[in-house]
């Protein structure tokens, strides 16, 4: 006898038989609201820096790169209780509510600080009631700013990025110091030197360097003549030394760049030549020295020299 339809007479088996399959309909009902339910909330309470100019924003960090960031964390307040980074993360914990136990740190541990290395992709939370460190440090960099160089191919050797947070590094008093140091070297001038002349910072584009001499040597004498000659690229290179060998090049600079186009042009670049060319000329007329002597690096040259 049917039992599924409802103009059919039913027998009580079939009512049973059907009552039983409404009660497990509803119970599997129940637990997928419960799950989507889970889910839902841990969305809501879980912050996620897809990039790292979103980290620096949320942080109150002025972004400088968008790749890459260091950031001095000073009480840091989020309402979320955790944070999924999208892209590298090392964390230096100076000051942690229950003494870092929440990262593993035992009793014969070091105690000034500890580390934690985070992969794209990670969430992170420092205890019950914080969602960072009180004070420390964050560098975080995103993957993209590892192609075309070597450290994208041997990071993953790093395996310190594979352990938990309850495995972090303790630090002694000296390795803290040492890491510290970098940060803040990093910190104070991230975007490079920012005294460097018009001069230096125009190095990275071909024939930056020898353009740097015959400018110093004109300012002194303006009226010598000086001869250059400029190759980029290991062909032009091996070519312009092999004509120098036989003598067509005498008294002249010879500049020579590996890189076609210069160091702009090197293997960790990601953007056209002629654009980053175009980037470091703008830079390079920012600065308010034109030659390198002009500079405060001078003196520690001079020193070199005495």
């Amino acid at each position: 006898m049917p039992i599924f339809t409802d103009t059919a007479p039913v027998s009580k088996y079939g009512c049973l038989f059907r009552s039983n399959v409404y009660s497990r309909s509803a119970s599997l009902i129940y637990l997928c609201l419960q799950k989507l339910t889970a889910e839902n909330m841990a969305k809501e309470t879980t912050l996620d820096f897809k990039t790292v100019c979103e980290c620096n924003k949320c942080l109150g960090q002025k972004t400088l790169h968008p790749q890459a960031t260091i950031i001095n964390l000073e009480n840091p307040c989020l309402e979320q209780d955790a944070v999924k980074f999208e892209f590298y993360a090392i964390l230096l914990i100076e000051e942690c509510e229950d003494s870092c136990c929440c990262c593993g740190r035992k009793y014969y541990d070091y105690t000034n600080a500890t580390m934690v290395f985070l992969t794209p992709g990670e969430i992170f939370q420092m205890s019950r009631n914080n969602t960072l460190p009180g004070k420390g440090w964050l560098l975080a960099f995103h993957p993209d700013l590892l192609q075309r160089t070597s450290l994208k191919s041997h990071i993953k050797s790093y395996t310190f990025f594979n352990y938990r947070k309850e495995e972090a590094l303790h630090l002694s008093q000296r390795e803290t110091a040492t890491i510290t140091c970098c940060l803040e070297n990093i910190e104070e001038d991230p975007a490079g030197v920012s005294d460097a002349s018009t001069d230096g910072r125009n190095f990275a584009v071909a024939g930056g360097v020898a353009q740097a001499v015959v400018n110093v040597i004109k300012r002194d004498h303006p009226d010598q003549e000086i001869k250059v000659a400029n190759a980029e690229g290991l062909k032009e290179c091996r070519q312009l030394l092999k004509l120098a060998t036989l003598g067509k090049y005498p008294g002249y600079l010879l500049e020579g760049m590996a890189c076609p186009g210069g160091c702009v042009a090197g293997a960790g670049t990601m953007q056209a030549i002629k654009k980053s060319q175009t980037s470091v000329g703008l830079y390079a007329k920012q600065s308010t020295h034109k030659t390198s002597s002009e500079t405060e690096y001078i003196k520690e040259l001079n020193k070199l020299v005495d």
